[in-house]
């Protein structure tokens, strides 16, 4: 049996700042290093003055916590590495995957244990590649280097057809590069792209995405790492189940309102930030995304006086897959049913401080943003049948919008289209029905 050191140090920005260790009966401390007047910010909920930072019951600190990998990539390293270490734990795995994480925050026993990740061409490898084995191969070789949530397998991956001054020198990854259960979850890549190019012309900010030709794959350009004249880095990526005091397991208790406080407590343009995150709960409701849950929202920082909202990512149309439930991943007024018009005035106003005449002119950007991003449904890598049904999700939401903001001009609302109307005839058996809520949640991303 072997056993690893009890500590693991805590680096940010390849400097070490503390080390992480087992304390007492199954629980976790923090610890920063002393002699710095001026401490890097591991986690924005946590008080600068502290030192010691415990966390009780066998649970990893929240800002910890979110670098861990789930699902498929999850059980893979634990049957690859788990097999003779006696702990077993979230450290451990922490441990494995701590040379390439989301953000700045690093975790190894030493600064010569910091690993580089290796390159690959995503292009040719990924994008191009019509091998049935590509997932296999990325398991096998970059598993260990992708601490990295969500159930759906994601890498992080270090691209070397990046030919630039500013990146020849990084030695972590590039970019997010994911799959789907194709059987489970059809075309779910290219249901994330249109999705997210709906978000642009929405006027939202979102990261370069691709698409593999078979359209198995989707490549996301990371937005944590900035390019200087001189360096490349990693800014501080935190996502609201940390800053919640949650853990992922958590991800989907949580309300929309919460994230509005947190905005209000950490952003340093709250107004800027506020605004953006109504459009992404607009969006989300209009694109029937039933996964927006705490971890898909976070903020980005390099200190405590310049914290800003973390771009669009991992916006799906979750109600064309029948696994999933119809129903907001996080709570709105205390519901999670989708809401009309006005629901999402009053909470863009009330929380998140916009002005009236901008939220409704929120609201019907973002609906015809929605509309005009079905053209890519023609897709020929899109199956026929998940495209019909996305365009039905999609057209009802933007029609729930329309159709409340008519009744409350007092004017006759108006049927659906007639190409709306006549999926709905078609599909409506093919659609998802009403379940109870599961415990577990939605699973998509």
């Amino acid at each position: 049996m072997t056993t690893m050191k009890s500590s693991l140090g805590v680096f940010v920005g390849g400097t070490q700042t503390g080390n992480l260790s087992r304390h007492g009966d199954g629980d976790y401390l923090f610890r920063r290093l002393g002699g710095d007047d001026d401490p890097a910010v591991v986690s924005l909920a946590w008080p600068e003055a502290e030192a010691e930072f415990l966390s009780p019951r066998g649970v990893l600190h929240p800002v910890f916590d979110q670098c861990l990998p789930e699902g498929a990539l999850k059980r893979h390293l634990q049957d690859a590495f788990f097999g003779t270490l006696r702990n077993k734990d979230d450290m451990t795995l922490l441990r494995i995957v701590g040379s390439s994480l989301i953000g700045r925050l690093r975790f190894a026993e030493n600064q010569d244990s910091l690993r580089s990740v290796p390159p690959i061409d995503i292009r040719s490898e990924i994008l191009k590649s019509s091998s049935g084995e590509v997932l296999k191969s990325l398991l096998e070789r970059y598993a260990q280097f992708s601490g990295v949530a969500g159930v759906q397998p994601k890498f992080l991956l270090r691209d070397e057809a990046v030919q630039n001054d500013h990146t020849l020198t990084l030695q972590g990854a590039t970019h997010i590069v994911k799959t789907f259960d194709a059987a489970e979850y059809p075309a779910l890549a290219l249901n994330e792209f249109v999705c997210l190019q709906a978000a642009a012309k929405a006027g939202l900010a979102i990261p370069n995405v691709e698409v593999s030709d078979d359209g198995r794959w989707l490549s996301v350009e990371r937005f944590d790492l900035v390019h200087a004249e001189a360096e490349s880095r990693y800014i501080a990526f935190e996502d609201m189940c940390s800053l919640t005091g949650r853990t992922s397991a958590q991800k989907y208790d949580g309300s929309c309102e919460l994230i509005a406080a947190r905005l209000r407590d950490f952003s340093s343009v709250f107004h800027d930030d506020a605004r953006q995150f109504f459009t992404m709960l607009v969006l989300n409701c209009v694109m029937r995304n039933a996964d927006a849950h705490l971890k898909n929202f976070g903020l980005l920082y390099d200190t405590r006086g310049d914290v800003r909202l973390a771009p669009a990512f991992d916006v799906t149309c979750t109600e064309v897959y029948p696994e999933i439930e119809r129903r907001m991943a996080l709570r709105l007024d205390g519901m999670d049913t989708w809401p009309d018009a006005p629901r999402l005035e009053r909470f863009g106003v009330e929380h998140c401080m916009v002005e009236p005449g901008a939220v409704r002119g929120i609201i019907s950007r973002v609906s015809d943003a929605a509309i005009e991003s079905l053209a890519l449904l023609n897709d020929a890598r899109m199956p026929q049948t998940t495209a019909r049904l996305m365009r039905f999700a999609v057209e009802s939401g933007v029609a729930s919008m329309q159709t409340t903001q008519r009744r409350r001009n007092s004017a006759p609302a108006e049927q659906p289209t007639s190409s709306l109307a006549e999926t709905a005839k078609d599909f409506a058996d093919q659609l998802p029905i009403q379940r109870e809520p599961e415990e577990d949640g939605p699973v998509a991303s």
